[in-house]
């Protein structure tokens, strides 16, 4: 993709991500994004393809900041287990995500209402879980990272609705709930011997 059209893309996003804030995704069409973006329609077409397409990417890109957030993080800490990791890092996944509520509530609608939507959806939120857990240091493959992947995402689902309702300043509602589902998830994954009880307090392998 050439700069120019990455820079579109960027600027599509841009206006996509804040229109999801204010309207419905149903609400939300190509042409009209572009319109207040001052791109050609057909510019966008050939660039952005669909409105889904810019929200994922506007999407992406809060994940990516958290993630590089969450690396300088670690790096200054590296004492800490690999679930303290993981807990700080899913953290600063809904810090980073704090001002977007408006978005995530509207997009986890429409992915009620769509099928191929929330796919995508999950999809994408499954990368991000995965670049977490090797972040925190678990270097797991195949279907024991998948198993542990889905588990996480688990945990993200439980907490969502907590999280949006949370109108403290530090978040401390969510980060309770957090805590303990992720808790509880780690007794599962233990149970069924998707981790073990060194995988949880052992500090990553890398630092």
């Amino acid at each position: 993709m050439s700069d120019s059209s990455s820079s579109i893309i960027e600027t599509l996003s841009d206006h996509a991500w804040r229109q999801l804030g204010e309207a419905g995704f149903p609400s939300l069409h190509l042409d009209d994004i572009a319109a207040s973006a001052d791109i050609d329609p057909v510019t966008a077409q050939l660039v952005a393809t669909d409105v889904t397409s810019l929200i994922l990417h506007a999407l992406r890109r809060h994940d990516l900041d958290a993630l590089q957030t969450s690396q300088a993080d670690f790096a200054d800490d590296p004492e800490a287990s690999i679930y303290e990791k993981l807990l700080e890092g899913l953290i600063m996944r809904f810090e980073t995500l704090q001002e977007s509520k408006p978005q995530i509530r509207n997009l986890h609608q429409a992915a009620m209402r769509h099928p191929l939507l929330a796919l995508q959806l999950s999809h994408q939120l499954g990368e991000t879980v995965g670049k977490y857990l090797s972040l925190a240091g678990d270097d797991s493959t195949g279907p024991l990272k998948q198993a542990r992947i889905l588990g996480v995402i688990g945990v993200l689902m439980r907490v969502r609705s907590t999280w949006l309702d949370d109108d403290s300043a530090d978040m401390g509602l969510t980060i309770k709930a957090l805590d303990e589902e992720l808790k509880k998830a780690c007794e599962w994954a233990v149970t069924f011997r998707i981790l073990s009880q060194s995988d949880i307090t052992q500090q990553a392998s890398h630092d």
